[in-house]
Order: C-alpha cells, then sequence, then structure tokens
C-alpha cells in the first residue's frame, strides 16, 4: 500500500480536530480516479491508503468543501492545510 498523510491546522497553528478531508485521486486518463475521505484524529491528521497498482499522479486536497491545492503524488508524503 502507499500512504500519505493530510494534516489540517488553524489560523494559529493548532490542529483542526474531527474534520473531514476529501481527497480526489487524479490519474493520466482520469482510469482509477475517484474520491477518498477520511476525518481527522486529536491530532488534526487525516492518513490516506491506496494500492500500489492504484497510486495516482496528483491529489487535490477538499477541506470544508473547497479545494486547498492539487499536489504531486509521493508515497509517504504529508500535506499541511491552513485553515
Amino acid at each position: 500500500m502507499a500512504s500519505f498523510d493530510v494534516h489540517v491546522v488553524d489560523a494559529d497553528g493548532e490542529p483542526v480536530t474531527s474534520e473531514l478531508v476529501k481527497v480526489y485521486l487524479k490519474h493520466p486518463l482520469h482510469f482509477g480516479s475517484g474520491f477518498l475521505e477520511e476525518f481527522t484524529d486529536e491530532e488534526g491528521h487525516a492518513g490516506f491508503e491506496v494500492d500500489e497498482d492504484n497510486v495516482p499522479e496528483k491529489v487535490e486536497i477538499f477541506v470544508r468543501g473547497d479545494s486547498r491545492g492539487e499536489y504531486d503524488f509521493d508515497d509517504g508524503a504529508g500535506f499541511t492545510v491552513n485553515l
């Protein structure tokens, strides 16, 4: 499995707990593209895993219904979202 983490923090840098994080997996030609959803834990982290044979080219992160950016996928990567 390939994995990555999204860390959600508020304007003061404090973790945001129980926040829904949606990640759109972007594949070339849209084959295998789709959404994953997780809630942040008590430290503001939401962890995601994808199958090794379904690794996306890019991920787009959504929090509170808004896109927070598109990033190149890298196994083990961590992304921070500032609200």
